[in-house]
């Protein structure tokens, strides 16, 4: 029996461990095509649900910039209506 052969089966204390042939079921993975498709899925997945963060960050920048404005413009307003003419001396 070869060096391999006898290290691959026994342990260190000399205890011979069970072989794995036909202990494992036989399980069917996806084919590399699948995979791939998979793979490419979860990316499109990733890039339109980030795309979409940032079409509703811009939408939420410009709402932003928009009530500022109108604050901006009430604030002039009633300061204006607030204003007292000064009596001449």
């Amino acid at each position: 029996m070869r060096r391999t052969a006898l290290l691959s089966h026994t342990r260190p204390g000399g205890a011979a461990r069970p072989r794995r042939v036909g202990i494992v079921p036989h399980v069917r993975t996806p084919g590399p095509l699948v995979l791939d498709a998979l793979v490419w899925l979860v990316f499109a997945a990733l890039f339109v649900g980030a795309a979409l963060l940032v079409k509703v960050a811009a939408a939420l920048l410009g709402v932003l910039v928009v009530l500022a404005l109108l604050l901006g413009f009430v604030l002039r307003a009633l300061r204006k209506r607030r204003a007292r003419p000064r009596r001449p001396r």
